[in-house]
């Protein structure tokens, strides 16, 4: 059972591809996120509506995914902005939640009730460079848990907003998953984020309070800053950033070997009056 090694991300000049996508209508944007914090649109085009779930896997192949359908949508980006529908692919149950991986690896989550208590029901499927998706793992009974974050090389984070306690766990490259005996108490978080490459963000949206930790390879856990940010949202680039969404302005910004927000530059014209995802 091989660890995950990420691919390296294809650089477009150094830029992120960003899609701006309206649920109601099915309406989308793309463009290219600058380092100077420049948000350059690209194309528009029309997706169906009412996707819940548009996440990036690799080489700009994305999923499409609703909690009402057992069934997967893929269709990939290419660099200059301009999307192409795949495949849809049959999922065989239904699903709560959805955890993308490296190497075209994806964790599927239902959550269910067993003698009164809630547990996970988990599967690992892998999507291909032609957008097909497989399930390629017995089913994983876990315990129940309202976050599950990839922080980096398939190791996840485990939380549960109710006891406050959280794991960790490594998905392999073959789809197989190992327990890492770790667990932590945590405060209370409503966001939980990483951009993959072991750092967290824990937000609570309630408090605007804020802390960022490490999950090192081993599954352990070390705390790094505690700070208040106030009223505020986050969207996870594809290349290890941040974009910060504020009131009054809207923030890029990567966290840096403590914890801290650093390279901080302002965004101008990026679309946050739709749903933000970085797709490529």
């Amino acid at each position: 059972m091989e660890p995950i090694r990420s691919a390296s991300q294809e650089f477009l000049n150094g830029e992120d591809l960003w899609l701006a996508y309206d649920r109601n209508t099915g309406a989308a944007t793309t463009g290219h996120l600058t380092p100077d914090g420049t948000a350059h649109p690209l194309t528009q085009f029309q997706l169906d509506p009412t996707w819940e779930f548009i996440l990036p896997t690799t080489g700009g192949v994305n999923i499409f995914f609703r909690l009402s359908q057992d069934q997967v949508s893929t269709g990939v980006f290419g660099a200059d902005g301009r999307f192409t529908d795949l495949v849809t692919s049959p999922l065989g149950g239904f699903f709560h939640r959805v955890t993308v991986l490296p190497a075209g690896l994806v964790m599927w989550n239902r959550t269910v009730s067993e003698n009164g208590e809630y547990r996970s029901v988990s599967v690992i499927g892998r999507v291909h460079a032609d957008g097909r998706h497989e399930v390629i793992s017995e089913q994983l009974l876990l315990d129940f848990w309202t976050h599950i974050v990839h922080v980096g090389e398939g190791l996840l984070l485990f939380y549960n907003s109710r006891t406050r306690l959280a794991a960790t766990g490594l998905v392999t490259g073959d789809g197989g998953f190992r327990d890492l005996g770790q667990s932590f108490e945590f405060d209370t978080w409503t966001t939980i984020l990483s951009a993959g490459d072991g750092n967290v963000l824990f937000y609570n949206t309630a408090t605007g309070d804020s802390a960022t930790g490490r999950v090192d390879a081993d599954g352990g856990y070390t705390d790094l800053h505690s700070q208040f940010l106030g009223p505020m949202g986050f969207v996870t680039t594809t290349r290890g950033g941040f974009v910060i969404i504020r009131s009054a302005d809207t923030l890029a910004a990567h966290l840096d070997e403590r914890g801290v927000f650093s390279d901080t530059v302002i965004v101008r014209g990026l679309p946050t009056e739709r749903r933000i995802v970085f797709v490529r």
